[in-house]
């Protein structure tokens, strides 16, 4: 299994803003992990992944999700181009925090509104390895959801499966 650990010692930091915030969360949220305890962070976690193959212009799109996030309290998105063992599969996501399912809704009904002509399908290979290895849901074509870290599912079953809070 690979650990938060072993992967920042393979992949280039992570860019966004907010990073405290997520920082903050995923830092608590993962050492309780460790002891084998579910934190409630992990059930306020709601992540929204768009994979870069299903963006024409990353550097439009960070500016309208910026745009996006001014309005929705709470919130914090990250993003990395991949390196190494990874890239095959992925070049690269955006990650955006959300403290609920509405505020995630939200954010895509807004970016597929004012980011129509930065989005596209994502290629099959990161639509693969996003909804199977990553174990995400698609929602639209262009973005992938889940509910706290991939390893979490391991420990505490499938997050599918956890408490709407």
């Amino acid at each position: 299994m690979i650990y938060l650990e072993s992967l920042e010692a393979i992949l280039p930091r992570w860019e966004g803003e907010g990073k405290d915030g997520w920082a903050g969360k995923c830092e608590i949220c993962y050492s309780n992990f460790l002891k084998g305890i579910q934190h409630p962070n992990s059930l306020h976690c709601h992540k929204l992944g768009i994979p870069y193959s299903a963006i024409k212009d990353l550097t439009k799109a960070l500016e309208i999700l910026k745009k996006i996030l001014d309005e929705i309290p709470n919130t914090t998105y990250k993003y990395m181009t991949f390196q190494g063992v990874i890239k095959p599969f992925t070049n690269g996501v955006i990650i955006l925090y959300f403290e609920s399912e509405k505020d995630m809704l939200t954010f895509i009904s807004k970016f597929k509104e004012l980011g129509k002509e930065v989005l596209k399908d994502p290629n099959n290979i990161e639509s693969i390895f996003y909804r199977f290895i990553v174990n995400t849901d698609r929602i639209d074509t262009a973005f992938y959801y889940r509910r706290g870290c991939p390893e979490y599912d391991l420990k505490f079953g499938s997050w599918r499966k956890w408490p709407k809070l």
